[in-house]
């Protein structure tokens, strides 16, 4: 049976794009990490994109606007954005990149740098914690991380595992690449954003299919 990392083969993808701990610190991050993965922004984030969350009906993909600069996440892939009044341009060109020439020790080099600063934060926390359950929450937490740190340098089994979800990533890399770039339009309030032909990955298929979709931002 296949174990699973705890930050999932995804979700460590967009924290090592973007820069970002997406998840790790119970209190907050600082400064983004940085990571020879990171996919850098070319200008400021949006003011009225930075930090917010959007969320479809129709699809299940989420979009999620980073605060340090012009980064908008779709689930494991991150584009690029720009705008022209109620237009918005995306473009994952680098990130596919990225992830379609990733190797095995490239990704264990960034995957441990991540474990260690969640560690680090995590013992952080620890100290500062005063409530026994909270506390005792997160203790869990760090024997688990201390753990998975220890198998991603010594177990065999679980380098195999990532190898296999290397390469799907190369796969989907490859599929998502001739769509690397779309755009959508805002309405006059920037509250809905409609991208007529969003491409998604089937991963059962290995295609990309090209959806329309309505995002709403969360909160509005």
């Amino acid at each position: 049976m296949k174990r699973k990392s705890i930050f999932g083969f995804g979700v460590l993808i967009f924290m090592i794009s973007t820069g970002v701990l997406l998840m790790a610190c119970p209190h907050g991050s600082g400064e983004p990490p940085v990571s020879d993965l990171e996919v850098k922004p070319t200008a400021e984030a949006d003011p009225a994109l930075a930090g917010t969350r959007w969320r479809s009906s129709g699809i299940s993909e989420t979009i999620g606007f980073v605060d340090n600069g012009n980064i908008a996440r779709f689930f494991a892939n991150v584009a690029l954005y720009s705008i022209d009044g109620l237009t918005i341009s995306f473009d994952m060109s680098k990130s596919l990149a990225i992830w379609k020439n990733i190797t095995l020790d490239a990704y264990i080099k960034n995957y441990r740098q991540e474990l260690e600063k969640y560690i680090a934060e995590l013992e952080n926390a620890i100290k500062q914690e005063i409530d026994p359950q909270k506390k005792e929450q997160l203790e869990k937490r760090l024997s688990v991380s201390k753990k998975e740190l220890n198998d991603l340098m010594t177990d065999d089994e679980f380098k195999k595992e990532l190898q296999e979800e290397i390469d799907n990533t190369h796969k989907m890399s490859a599929a998502l690449e001739p769509h690397a770039k779309f755009s959508g339009t805002f309405n006059a309030e920037k509250t809905t954003l409609t991208i007529e032909n969003l491409p998604v990955y089937d991963p059962d298929t290995n295609k990309v299919n090209k959806v329309k979709a309505v995002f709403t931002k969360e909160g509005t």
